[in-house]
């Protein structure tokens, strides 16, 4: 195993990419680079470095401790590999020209290319973001609240078992791969790649392939990726849709200068290489589903509901909207007396599992509880007093910590606000404010 990468990659790699990987090998050796998705444009760091294909994305000098800084769990930015970001240029493109309404991100977690999407999305578009992996699906579901968007659904369906045939206008599907070219920003993915977890992938992502052509509406676009170089999973995926007669290739879109352009057999696709740019190495390509006579079974009955969501009454709705700074947001509540703030029509969805409707807002548990998605929103009332937080109480807050104060607080519901942004829920007990910050997010280690 030279340089801890397998010898059968390097054999692979030789093979595939000539004298030309011994650049890709040497590059993988190297530090990853440092990049993030800010949500606004106004600086965070200093000496930021603009990702020009990707707005709101820079890279940094150093990598900073993520954990420990208040702004990511706010939902202030995102860390996200930079060759990736440029999902997120192609779909603004395609949307420019498609006004896409139904949008699936097939394998989600752990979110950065449905936050692309969601940033690019006209207004009244409905992005479902899916995730079968139950830890995987908790961190989507996360970092999307953080992200605060009511047009999104989180679900955890396997891709099969979506009933919504020929409902979609796009499909992002960055599939399971086996992951090479992220060698060098996780060595441990060295340790696990095998020739046969590429076959094994490759096998996957035909499947996932095939059920974005049902899922797709004739004339809906495929946008297809991997983080990985083998044929495989990338090329022999492509000649494949070519040769299937179900699509059409797509090529007319701008890329940054570093994405190599693979043409072969009629088809167009696009290849980052890590020795090209600061970036991973990354795979895409683009598909338009051909029109055809042939309609796809819709597999769906009318009593297989998964979830039952209903829109709220005027009583339950006055007493959501005392800890809101608007009124009249579309409200749902689930079996569960969770309550979502989502503009889309929940029975457009309702076979599938949902696990995240819109932006949390709280439960009932006797009386309504409120989340920090509403914060994150920036939708809570003026009313609700605030108190004021240090770097070290933020943090301890983040860890689930109650804080001891050193005045008595305001008795009930308050926000602890960390440089002026609602950072989580509190209540004041006397000197003390017991904590909400939602459990599963809570820092395990600092």
């Amino acid at each position: 195993m030279a340089n801890n990468f397998p010898q059968a990659f390097i054999d692979r790699l030789t093979q595939q990419f000539g004298e030309e990987s011994q650049a890709i090998l040497s590059a993988l050796d190297r530090p990853a680079a440092v990049s993030v998705r800010k949500r606004e444009p106004s600086p965070i760091w200093e000496n930021e470095e603009k990702i020009t294909y990707c707005p709101g994305g820079v890279y940094l000098q150093d990598r900073p401790s993520f954990t420990i800084d208040p702004r990511f769990h706010l939902g202030e930015y995102y860390p996200q590999e930079s060759s990736s970001m440029v999902i997120g240029s192609i779909f603004h493109q395609l949307n420019q020209k498609h006004s896409f309404k139904r949008i699936l991100d097939t394998c989600a977690a752990p979110g950065g290319k449905s936050l692309l999407v969601l940033s690019a999305m006209d207004e009244d578009a409905i992005l479902v973001s899916n995730e079968i992996v139950g830890k995987r699906n908790f961190v989507l579901q996360e970092n999307l609240c953080k992200w605060a968007d009511p047009r999104s659904v989180v679900i955890q369906n396997q891709v099969r078992e979506i009933p919504y045939s020929e409902t979609f206008d796009c499909i992002v599907l960055d599939a399971p791969c086996s992951g090479e070219g992220m060698f060098r920003k996780d060595p441990e993915a060295r340790k696990e790649w095998s020739v046969e977890g590429v076959k094994n992938c490759a096998s996957i992502q035909s499947e996932l392939i095939q059920e974005a052509c049902r899922l797709l509406r004739p004339g809906g676009i495929l946008i297809y990726s991997t983080c990985t170089f083998n044929r495989e999973e990338n090329e022999e995926q492509c000649l494949a849709m070519q040769d299937s007669g179900l699509w059409d290739n797509y090529a007319e879109v701008a890329m940054p200068d570093q994405a190599r352009k693979v043409e072969e057999n009629g088809f167009t696709a696009w290849r980052f290489l890590p020795q090209d740019g600061r970036g991973e190495g990354f795979f895409c390509s683009i598909w338009v589903k051909r029109s055809s006579d042939r309609r796809e079974k819709k597999r769906f009955k009318p009593n297989e509901y998964k979830n039952e969501w209903v829109a709220m009454t005027r009583k339950e709705k006055v007493e959501v909207e005392s800890f809101l700074s608007v009124d009249g947001i579309p409200m749902w509540r689930n079996e569960h007396n969770e309550v979502s703030y989502f503009i889309g029509d929940y029975a457009d969805w309702r076979a599938l599992t949902i696990r995240q409707l819109g932006v949390p807002l709280g439960q009932w548990i006797k009386k309504f509880v409120p989340h920090v998605g509403l914060l994150r929103a920036e939708m809570a009332s003026q009313k609700i007093p605030r108190i004021a937080v240090s770097d070290e109480q933020a943090l301890n807050l983040l860890r689930g910590e109650d804080l001891r104060m050193e005045e008595q607080v305001p008795q009930g519901w308050a926000i602890a606000q960390w440089k002026g942004r609602d950072l989580t829920w509190v209540k004041g007990v006397q000197f003390r404010l017991s904590n909400h910050y939602p459990k599963d997010w809570r820092i395990r280690h600092l």
